[in-house]
C-alpha cells in the first residue's frame, strides 16, 4: 500500500494557487498519493469568532479519513526545517500512518480540533491564508521526499 496523505481545508477555488498546489501534487505521485479535501466554510451569520471556529473545526474533523493520523497546521505549533520535516514525515511512513492535515480558515483552528490532532506543526511562525499555506505545504511535502531520495531539487 502506498504512503497516502490528505489534506483538509476550508476554502473557496483561486485559480492560480490552485494550479501551484496542483503542480506539486503532480510531481509527489511517484512518492505517495495526495488528496485533497476542500470543505465550504459553514455560514457566517454573525456568530463570535471562538463559535465560529468550533464549527469550521466539527466541519474539518469530520472529513477525516478513519484510521488517519490528524495534524494541525498552526503558526505556533512545532517549526521544522525541511531536513527535519523530511525525517518527520519518513518516520509517519515507516509507521504506516496516513497523515491528514489539516489547515483551518481566516479565524484558524479551534483549540478543540488541535487537541483532536496528534501534533501541532508549523510551516511558519507568520500567520498565512489558507491557500497559500496549502501551497507551501504541498511544496514541502514535494521537498520532503526529493530529500528521502537524494533528488536535486532539493538542493
Amino acid at each position: 500500500m502506498p504512503f497516502s496523505i490528505t489534506i483538509v481545508a476550508l476554502g473557496k477555488r483561486n485559480a492560480v494557487l490552485d494550479e501551484e498546489t496542483g503542480r506539486y501534487a503532480g510531481l509527489l505521485r511517484p512518492y505517495c498519493s495526495i488528496r485533497i479535501v476542500m470543505a465550504k466554510p459553514p455560514a457566517a451569520s454573525g456568530a463570535p469568532r471562538q463559535e465560529r471556529r468550533e464549527r469550521e473545526g466539527k466541519l474539518l474533523q469530520s472529513k477525516w479519513p478513519a484510521g488517519s493520523y490528524p495534524v494541525a497546521l498552526s503558526e505556533e505549533g512545532r517549526l521544522m526545517n525541511s531536513v527535519q520535516f523530511s525525517q518527520w514525515l519518513d518516520g509517519l511512513r515507516a509507521r504506516h500512518y496516513r497523515p491528514v492535515f489539516t489547515i483551518g480558515g481566516a479565524y484558524g483552528l479551534s483549540p478543540l480540533l488541535k487537541r483532536a490532532c496528534k501534533e501541532v506543526i508549523s510551516l511558519s511562525p507568520l500567520t498565512l491564508p489558507h491557500k497559500l499555506c496549502m501551497v507551501v505545504l504541498v511544496e514541502q511535502l514535494y521537498r520532503a521526499f526529493t530529500i528521502l531520495h537524494h533528488h536535486p531539487y532539493s538542493k
